[in-house]
C-alpha cells in the first residue's frame, strides 16, 4: 500500500535543495571569474544568476516530487525527517542508520581519494600537462565558498 504524498516532506527537501543551488553560486563564480571578466553576457550577471536559481529550483522540485512518489511505492523514504514531522522519536532511526552510514561514508571517501590520487590525477596530468597546475594556482576559492558549495553536493545532488 502506498502512502499519501507528504507535502511537508516535499517542501523541506525542496527548500533544502534550493538552498544548495544558491549556496554553490559563490564557488562557481570564483571558479569562472577569469572567464566571466572576458565574456560579454547577453543579460546582466545578476539576472543570469536569478534564472539559474529558478531553473535549478524547478528541476529540483520536479525531481524531488518524482523521487517521493517513487520512494513511497517501493518503501523508501527519509525516515529521520518523516519521524520528526510525525513528532516521533528520531533517536531510534538515527541509531539504526548511523553505523552503516559511517562505514559506507568512510569507505566511499577513502575510495574517492584513492581513485583521485592514483587514477584521475595522473590521467589529467598526462592529458593536460602543466596547464593543470596553472589552473589550480590561479583559481582558489576560499574555504567558506567550498563549505557553502558542499550543501549543494550534500543535498541537491542527493535529491537529483
Amino acid at each position: 500500500m502506498t502512502k499519501p504524498f507528504n507535502w511537508k516532506l516535499f517542501l523541506i527537501l525542496w527548500l533544502a535543495g534550493t538552498f544548495g543551488v544558491m549556496a554553490v553560486i559563490p564557488y562557481t563564480l570564483t571558479l569562472q571569474s577569469d572567464m566571466l571578466q572576458n565574456l560579454e553576457l547577453p543579460i546582466p550577471l545578476p539576472a543570469l544568476l536569478a534564472i539559474q536559481i529558478v531553473q535549478g529550483s524547478i528541476i529540483l522540485g520536479i525531481l524531488t516530487a518524482l523521487g517521493l512518489l517513487l520512494a513511497n511505492r517501493i518503501g523508501l523514504g527519509a525516515p529521520i525527517i518523516e519521524a520528526w514531522l510525525n513528532k516521533e522519536s528520531i533517536s531510534d532511526k538515527i541509531k539504526n542508520i548511523l553505523p552503516i552510514s559511517i562505514i559506507l561514508g568512510l569507505t566511499a571517501g577513502v575510495l574517492i581519494i584513492v581513485l583521485d590520487v592514483y587514477v584521475f590525477q595522473p590521467l589529467l596530468i598526462k592529458d593536460l600537462g602543466e596547464s593543470i597546475n596553472t589552473m589550480s594556482e590561479n583559481i582558489k576559492p576560499p574555504a567558506w565558498q567550498g563549505f557553502l558549495a558542499s550543501f549543494y553536493g550534500g543535498i541537491g545532488e542527493e535529491l537529483q
